[in-house]
């Protein structure tokens, strides 16, 4: 069976972007070659699609706050010192390149059950990089632990990522809005051992700003859920806090915590050196020295007091930082990026349906705070793991939102006989399949607008014994094939009713069972959603789930048409190529 490029390349970056999860949190190397490839696919998916690939009304102000900080950063570099270097492959290159990983993960996150799949990913990666940090610092007997992401302040922002994503999920579980069965007790045993690993990475990594993030963290939890576990959450940091003061004030814990709270210490002296030593620079300077410039003219502006000598090439500080090298228009632009991030996700976080991709939201919004708080004492913003990773659970937050869980996908219900295959009464072969004319080019038309594709069909021929839940899998398998071959469109689900009428289940149509359980596994706005159908009970079950309906005149269409009295459809088409048409036109204005 032939793939187009597009479908190849979709599952290449789906798959890469599962990829880089994995190693998020413990090996950099990995982590950009499945960025690239999952760029990649995803450039190849919007060739063929141009400008209809990205449309506008699943856009925000974060999203535009985006657009112009990419744009401001770049036309700072040309009124730099020295433009050429501040453009260079390790400089705004670099920066815009790992901005890119916010397009791809927004833009590829279709599906709930992605993000899911990715989460689990990512606490699996967790685990497995804290882990990794912990016992290689052991054995190294290392001062400050690094791990895979190298860098001790690297380990500490990534493991406040982790924390923030893994605290999310067990938030989510505990609520009354997951679902069932959600959390095993695998899932539970794996959360757990996972965020105590990454609490004993962060500690080991002697990052002062990360445990300062970590705190802000359980504090922005707590507040967003109100919930037992987040307040515990709050309390482990404070025990970690009164651990380091009280009891182990010579211990690796002590130092961290020393660190913030005495003023005299050399990193914290140092740090106010380089904040004043900016401060001088943004005064001469005040349109920026451009990207990457910073260490050309530090030693001009360095403090006599300072603690080290040297060019420096970040002042520790992503707001003094960013002036300093963009100038005081880009700081404004960032601080209203800032704004802008929260105003969305508060906007958002009131319309939002009770659900995973809610929390997920708010965990996205964990992960931002994390990056603005440790800005505050180092330049995180220049930290090329941290910021990838932040592009990225950023991404993902977006992506619930707009993809769109808050307010749903919408969806096309199809029945099956007479209105996508030709109408044959029990139909128990799959050789006796036959696609209704147009059919296939009516589903590709779906599929190319966005829409779920979805058929739910009656088959009370399995509870009648005619024939078996495995012939009907044949049958559908046969199904997807031909709609492939004929037109490259595929269905994103089939739901099926094997009970008789006797049997007196809730998911026969015109029940709207299947229709309810479409909804909950997709996260679908039944609103904007149609159910597209040849007979009078589609019609029904259409008004009963709360979607439009659309009678098409094939299959028993044309006979059933008379039966319709009162009830009468949003639409009368001539074939699902004729109701595609329609709900694509609708769904345009």
């Amino acid at each position: 069976m032939r793939r187009s490029v597009s479908d190849i390349s979709l599952k290449v970056t789906e798959y890469s972007l599962y990829g880089f999860a994995f190693c998020a949190f413990w090996a950099w190397s990995p982590m950009q070659i499945f960025f690239a490839l999952a760029l990649t696919g995803f450039i190849f998916q919007i060739i063929p699609k141009g400008r209809k690939f990205f449309r506008p009304e699943r856009y925000n102000l974060f999203d535009a706050a985006f657009l112009a900080f990419l744009f401001g950063s770049f036309v700072s570099c040309l009124f730099g010192i020295d433009p050429a270097k501040s453009l260079g492959q390790h400089a705004f290159v670099k920066t815009a390149g790992w901005m890119l990983m916010y397009v791809v993960a927004r833009e590829s996150f279709g599906l709930e059950k992605q993000l899911k799949r990715t989460v689990w990913i990512l606490v699996w990666s967790a685990l497995i990089g804290a882990l990794y940090a912990v016992i290689r610092g052991v054995l190294r007997g290392e001062d400050r632990f690094g791990g895979g992401l190298g860098h001790p302040i690297h380990l500490g922002i990534g493991m406040n990522f982790a924390i923030a994503v893994i605290g999310i999920l067990i938030l989510y579980a505990v609520s009354s809005e997951a679902r069932k069965g959600f959390m095993t007790a695998g899932k539970w045993i794996l959360s757990g051992l996972s965020l105590a690993a990454c609490f004993a990475a962060l500690i080991g990594s002697h990052a002062s700003s990360g445990l300062i993030a970590l705190f802000a963290l359980a504090i922005f939890l707590a507040l967003l859920s109100r919930k037992w576990v987040a307040y515990a959450l709050v309390a482990a940091v404070l025990v970690i806090f009164a651990t380091g003061i009280f009891l182990a004030p010579s211990g690796r814990l002590g130092k961290s915590i020393s660190k913030m709270s005495d003023m005299k210490h050399q990193s914290v002296h140092e740090r106010l050196c380089m904040w004043e030593s900016a401060l001088k620079i943004i005064k001469d300077h005040p349109l920026g020295i451009g990207i990457d410039n910073m260490s050309a003219v530090y030693e001009n502006y360095m403090i006599p007091e300072a603690v080290e000598r040297g060019p420096k090439a970040h002042v520790h500080n992503n707001f003094l930082q960013i002036a300093a090298e963009r100038g005081l228009p880009m700081l404004a632009l960032f601080i209203f990026f800032i704004a802008a991030f929260y105003y969305v996700f508060l906007k958002g976080l009131v319309k939002f349906k009770e659900g995973f991709a809610k929390y997920l939201f708010m965990g996205s919004a964990g992960v931002f705070t994390v990056l603005i708080v440790t800005g505050f004492f180092e330049y995180s913003w220049g930290a090329s793991q941290a910021m990838l990773n932040f592009w990225f659970l950023t991404g993902m937050g977006m992506a619930a939102l707009s993809n769109n869980y808050s307010r749903g996908k919408a969806a096309v219900f199809l029945d099956r006989d007479g209105t996508v295959n030709v109408e044959k009464e029990y139909l128990s072969d799959p050789e006796s399949l036959f696609l209704v004319e147009g059919a296939a080019e009516g589903i590709k038309l779906l599929n190319d607008a966005g829409f779920a594709v979805i058929i739910t069909t009656n088959q009370s021929g399995i509870g009648r014994g005619m024939f078996t839940e495995l012939t009907l899998r044949a049958i559908h398998k046969k199904l997807l094939r031909l709609i492939k071959q004929k037109s490259g469109g595929s269905l994103d689900a089939i739901y099926f009713c094997k009970h008789s009428p006797e049997e007196n289940c809730d998911c026969r149509k015109p029940l709207p069972g299947m229709i309810k359980q479409a909804q909950e596994e997709f996260g679908l706005d039944l609103s904007r959603s149609y159910v597209v159908g040849d007979k009078k009970a589609d019609i029904e079950f259409g008004k009963n789930g709360g979607t439009s309906s659309i009678l098409v005149l094939t299959g028993y269409g044309a006979e059933e048409k008379r039966k319709l009295g009162l009830l009468q459809p949003d639409f009368i088409a001539n074939d699902l190529l004729d109701a595609a048409g329609y709900i694509v036109k609708q769904g345009s204005k």
